[in-house]
C-alpha cells in the first residue's frame, strides 16, 4: 500500500471533537507543531483494522488514531499516565 501525504487534506481534518475529550487540550495544535492531525489523517487510509498505539502517555495519539470510527485502537504504555480514563467506543483492549 502506498500512502500519499496531502498537506491540504491534513489541514482539513477536523479533530475538534477529539481535542475536547483529551486530557491535554493544549497539545492539539496545527500540523507542523502537533502530530495529531497527521495521525487522524493516516487513520483514514485503513478500515476495519486494529491500530496499536505504543507509548501513548496521556492518550492523545490514541485519540487521534481513533478518528476513523471503522478502526479499533489499542493503546499501551509502560506506566499508566491517564490514557485509560479516556472513553471512546473504538479505543480499548483486545476484547
Amino acid at each position: 500500500m502506498r500512502i500519499e501525504i496531502n498537506k491540504k487534506e491534513i489541514n482539513n481534518v477536523n479533530i475538534n471533537g477529539l481535542k475536547e475529550i483529551s486530557l491535554n487540550k493544549n497539545d492539539w495544535h496545527e500540523p507542523g507543531i502537533s502530530e495529531y492531525k497527521l495521525y487522524a489523517y493516516l487513520s483514514t487510509f485503513f478500515n476495519d483494522t486494529i491500530i496499536l498505539d505504543i507509548g501513548t502517555r496521556t492518550g492523545g495519539s490514541a485519540l487521534a488514531l481513533s478518528y476513523n470510527l471503522n478502526n479499533k485502537v489499542i493503546s499501551y504504555d509502560l506506566q499508566e499516565q491517564g490514557a485509560s480514563s479516556i472513553i471512546k467506543n473504538n479505543i480499548g483492549d483486545e476484547k
